[in-house]
């Protein structure tokens, strides 16, 4: 079982984490949410026998439960990430224009993006991770097509 834990962590870490990162904004937190993930896949996995194909899906709908308790809960309120600093941080995700353009959409665009692009679920899958609307997950896709092009056009003019 070890073995098998050991593997589904070593393939779905960086998808969690970066999951985590498009909710979070914050590598501290995101870390902290891999962390809880893999151990209720670790716990899950003693009491039951999974199927390889919906691993991903597990981890991804636990990532997104933990990513949004996070996002609500009284002590992230009273705190200050490191990343707002003016400290120069490594993170596990690169800096770069197109990363910039993403932390600046909300979270209702910025997800989807992610898990349609970067992970490549389908709209039915989005749809049913968020439990949201197809219709909504398509209209989210498109205006942060849409808002995304337009904050890259934006930094473009500003770095010329």
């Amino acid at each position: 079982m070890e073995e098998k834990f050991i593997k589904f962590y070593k393939k779905y870490y960086n998808d969690v984490f970066r999951l985590a990162y498009s909710y979070t904004l914050n590598s501290q937190d995101s870390e902290d949410i891999c962390q809880k993930t893999f151990t209720k896949f670790y716990d899950y996995l003693k009491r039951n026998n999974f199927e390889e194909e919906k691993v991903k899906a597990f981890l991804f709908k636990v990532a997104i439960n933990d990513s949004k308790n996070i996002l609500v809960s009284s002590w992230r309120k009273l705190t200050s990430s490191l990343e707002k600093c003016d400290y120069n941080l490594q993170t596990n995700i690169k800096n770069n224009d197109l990363l910039d353009a993403l932390k600046e959409l909300n979270k209702s665009y910025r997800i989807p993006l992610y898990l349609y692009y970067y992970e490549g679920y389908s709209i039915k899958e989005i749809s049913g991770l968020l439990k949201t609307n197809e219709s909504t997950i398509k209209t989210r896709l498109k205006r942060g097509k849409e808002k995304l092009k337009e904050l890259m056009e934006g930094n473009y003019e500003r770095n010329k």
